[in-house]
């Protein structure tokens, strides 16, 4: 089964903030073009296989339901939920943020 992706305009500006600092504040250009396809091939990988990495009691947890998930690329974070046949992304932060 093919899940349908859909990102939060939360999600999407984590992404474009987290991309322009490692392009603009860092100065990485290539380093920056490996984080975006790393973390897009992670996202297509979802409407695969999203029945992945549930989180334990974490605040994410208590704001997203019992249904929120995780997977990593590097040190950031994807939470996301599966809802039928769509896989909702509600964010992509560093792992810091949350506790496992």
């Amino acid at each position: 089964m093919n899940y349908q992706l859909k990102l939060s305009t939360e999600a999407e500006k984590d992404f474009e903030i987290y991309i322009d600092y490692i392009l603009i504040d860092c100065d990485m250009p290539m380093t920056a073009a490996k984080h975006k396809a790393g973390i897009l091939e992670i996202l297509l990988s979802l409407t695969e296989n999203p029945q992945i990495n549930p989180i334990r009691d974490t605040p994410f947890l208590h704001k997203f339901g019992k249904n929120v998930r995780r997977v990593n690329y590097k040190k950031m974070a994807i939470i996301y939920t599966i809802d039928e046949n769509v896989v909702y992304v509600y964010r992509i932060i560093a792992s810091s943020m949350i506790a496992v």
